[in-house]
């Protein structure tokens, strides 16, 4: 992944608590953000914008993007999901982390978030600490989801944007299309990993001894 850094600039209007505080990101304004801070050029910025405003897609914005092959101004090379999605972390002032799903405490993310909470609002809860609960998140300027999860939980929320797992496959997908399936009338959790064309599912499933208990506000 080659780093790619916003400008300082630009970085208060990028803000949650700028203009888009409550809007769900958009493929037009990532591209808008990639043209001001000179990672693409211009021309490929047309390129990209004819491109995609052919038709709609329900697919989020960050991998609709890869999937045309926004062309970096630098070297000609195609910016990949994990770069555009470090890009928009920095740029709205939120954390990157590398997820690898084989060390989420599964059963202590069942504890404080259930799947189909964490569908809705298109988060994943990754890491639960004594006092934080980190969440990955595809939404960065959607906020509202917060303050009810440190109210029932009792800890604090740091939301980061998530990048690749080791595997290739895109683990931050997880946050944009989480699902829920059921096994011995558990539910257990499902991360679908997205890469262009390619679908990957990585089911971690809650111990058969376990007893997770579902806080009712995020269920």
């Amino acid at each position: 992944m080659t780093s790619i850094t916003p400008s300082a600039a630009s970085l208060s209007l990028r803000s949650v608590d700028g203009p888009h505080s409550g809007c769900a990101l958009e493929w037009r304004l990532v591209l808008q953000w990639l043209r001001e801070d000179g990672v693409v050029d211009a021309a490929e910025a047309e390129r990209v914008h004819a491109r995609c405003a052919t038709a709609e897609s329900s697919q989020h914005p960050l991998v609709r993007l890869a999937s045309v092959g926004v062309a970096r101004s630098s070297d000609g090379m195609p910016l990949d999901l994990e770069s555009l999605t470090a890009f928009v972390a920095a740029s709205t002032g939120m954390g990157y982390l590398r997820i690898d799903p084989l060390k989420v405490d599964v059963a202590r993310v069942g504890d404080a978030m259930s799947a189909p909470y964490a569908t809705r609002h298109k988060v994943l809860p990754v890491q639960v600490g004594n006092s934080e609960i980190v969440v990955a998140t595809a939404e960065p300027f959607v906020v509202h989801w917060v303050a009810e999860v440190e109210r029932q939980t009792r800890k604090s929320v740091r939301r980061v944007m998530a990048g690749r797992s080791p595997w290739g496959c895109s683990a931050s997908s997880a946050a944009y299309q989480p699902s829920v399936s059921k096994c011995s009338s558990r539910t257990s959790w499902t991360r679908s990993c997205v890469s262009p064309g390619t679908m990957v599912q990585r089911r971690c499933r809650l111990s058969a001894n376990a007893s997770p208990r579902r806080i009712p506000v995020c269920a």
